[in-house]
């Protein structure tokens, strides 16, 4: 998928609101000069590259730590995830740190922070793949 950055010569709410529905991660209205379109560019392309490198650690993880993740991102304890996958929540503990290791994240709200760059969440109840 692509960045779309969205312009317009008349911005009303319902059209920023549209936009943004649509996948827009930048709006503005016309004219727009040559430093501010190379500034959005620049922005929207550091945006990207972060989500790459997130996307390139989440591929990396087993499915059992993707399904971990999954619940982590729901704000499950590693108690409640252990109870829920069947296994020890000292065996989540490993899961989670590895998970923290290889998406590079230094604290669970990074990690969660990472999560929103996925284009699309697996569902914790549906079994690992």
């Amino acid at each position: 998928m692509f960045p779309i950055l969205f312009f317009t010569g008349k911005a009303d709410v319902s059209k920023t609101i549209q936009a943004f529905r649509a996948g827009a991660i930048d709006f503005r209205q016309k004219p727009v000069s040559d430093e501010q379109l190379l500034s959005v560019i620049r922005e929207t392309l550091a945006v990207e590259s972060r989500c790459w490198s997130i996307r390139r650690c989440f591929q990396r993880l087993t499915p059992r730590e993707q399904e971990i993740f999954s619940y982590l991102r729901e704000g499950k304890s590693n108690k409640e995830i252990g109870m829920k996958l069947d296994i020890s929540y000292r065996t989540v503990e490993g899961h989670r740190f590895r998970i923290m290791e290889r998406m590079q994240a230094d604290s669970l709200a990074e990690l969660i922070d990472m999560s929103h760059a996925l284009p699309s969440f697996p569902d914790p109840s549906e079994p690992a793949s």
